[in-house]
């Protein structure tokens, strides 16, 4: 049991050695989204990328200290205490920010759901469960000493191999962000197309949203005048006007978490056609 429970650290390890460096070289790019989970959490007033670093770097020490096995059972600790309050902030995130990315791989990291926070809550116990095993992970792989019952004695390694081997494979199942970006894209489409998105609550991000006060100029009424869905896309329309023309403002708005795919379109309401489009920007 002590070697079963001390190889579980490997996971949460690995997926916070994972996660620092995809977050790191975000900053490195300075590619850092203040749209994700945390900064809808936080608010405007924490800078991105300096708040995005430090996370990066706590997941690198704490990920890097599990998987050396130093200093146990401190990082393993650590590790379960961060992953807790990440599950928190998912599930937190699933009622008030459906639609932002979970952050945890970075910008290839899924948008957040149920997944998101059990995931994050499996890896937290994985940890603490290391840390009451009080060896390092590789234990649970390590060939028992010889002698007269060492025969016997491989048959609970072989156990716990099996266990570590069995939370890892249960793990990479609910991790999508493994998979190619092809497939991801084609299983993220079929769930947002099904994703509730209550009209009251796009409308509130719409006017919060850059786009909205790059428009607002050309509106002519503060209310809608039409709403309609289409798969992952809600339409919001107003009366406009364009440049002197009287015109219908179609806003497009992706219910994934990029705010860059959204945009607005002006539709002249003699011709119907096109005479301006803004698009989206973070």
């Amino acid at each position: 049991m002590s070697a079963s429970a001390s190889g579980l650290a490997v996971w949460p390890g690995v997926f916070l050695l994972a996660g620092g460096v995809a977050k790191a070289r975000e900053v490195r790019d300075d590619a850092v989204d203040g749209g994700t989970l945390l900064f809808r959490a936080v608010g405007r007033s924490v800078p991105p990328r300096p708040a995005w670093a430090a996370v990066a770097g706590a997941e690198l020490v704490v990920g890097g200290l599990v998987l050396a096995g130093v200093a146990r059972p401190y990082p393993q600790l650590a590790g379960g205490t961060g992953l807790a309050a990440a599950g928190a902030l998912a599930a937190w995130g699933v009622r008030n920010a459906p639609d932002a990315g979970c952050g945890c791989f970075g910008a290839r990291s899924e948008p957040v759901s149920p997944r998101t926070a059990v995931r994050a809550g499996v890896l937290s116990a994985l940890a603490l469960a290391a840390a009451t095993g009080g060896g390092a992970w590789t234990n649970a792989f390590r060939r028992p000493a010889a002698g007269r019952r060492g025969g016997a004695a491989s048959l609970p390694r072989a156990a716990a191999a099996a266990v570590v081997l069995g939370a890892g494979a249960a793990l990479a199942a609910t991790t999508p962000e493994l998979r190619p970006r092809h497939a991801r894209a084609r299983a993220h489409d079929l769930v947002c197309a099904h994703r509730p998105a209550p009209p009251r609550r796009t409308l509130e991000r719409l006017r919060q949203s850059n786009l909205f006060s790059d428009a607002r100029p050309y509106l002519a009424a503060d209310a809608p005048s039409e709403q309609w869905r289409d798969g992952c896309w809600r339409y919001v329309s107003y009366p406009a006007n364009y440049e002197g023309e009287a015109a219908t403002a179609v806003f497009a708005l992706y219910l994934g978490k990029s705010r860059n795919a959204d945009g607005v379109a002006f539709v002249a309401e003699d011709e119907q056609r096109v005479i301006g489009q803004i698009k989206g920007r973070k």
